[in-house]
């Protein structure tokens, strides 16, 4: 995570220290006047930078920039996927009430056409108007396939804005 990472930069502008020991045991050749076969050793090492301290400085001030980035980013994501979320759920809203209007008119159309041919069958309109009817009638099954497919293609996209379609 990008705080272990801040944690660590922070870490390395302090002294380190380190323990050790030794144990071992010497050659028999070798010549001494206290017994050399055995020997055991111990030390205390501290160690720190004075030259790198503005360095080290820096670097945690880079990881700390690093990790705001990152968490600026992931917010804009979030935000990016509420709009596109809202924008989706207002789309399928407004076809949804285009399709219905869609369907009215074509009801309406249907009923038109039907007043029509009682008209045209008791002689009281010509035939071009019977066939303005159906022209009606055929224009608003067009439009009202055009929003129901609108409202399919909304429906869709408001599925993938909430995250479906995917395999992780």
């Amino acid at each position: 995570s990008s705080k272990a990472y801040i944690q660590i930069a922070d870490a390395t502008r302090y002294p380190s220290f380190s323990l050790s020991a030794i144990a071992g045991t010497a050659s028999d050749t070798l010549v001494s006047f206290n017994d050399p076969t055995h020997s055991i050793s111990a030390g205390v090492g501290v160690g720190y930078s004075f030259f790198d301290y503005t360095r080290l400085k820096n670097q945690k001030l880079i990881e700390e920039s690093k990790s705001k980035a990152l968490l600026q980013d992931y917010k804009h994501s979030v935000l990016n996927a509420f709009r596109e979320v809202e924008d989706a759920l207002n789309d399928l809203s407004f076809r949804d009430k285009n399709t219905i209007l869609a369907k009215e008119i074509l009801d309406e159309s249907t009923s038109s056409l039907d007043l029509a041919k009682v008209q045209y069958n008791n002689g009281a309109i010509e035939y071009s108007k019977l066939l303005d009817s159906q022209e009606s009638l055929f224009s608003a099954t067009q439009s009202y396939l055009d929003a129901k497919q609108n409202k399919a293609i909304s429906l869709v996209n408001l599925y993938k804005a909430l995250g479906g379609g995917f395999k992780y």
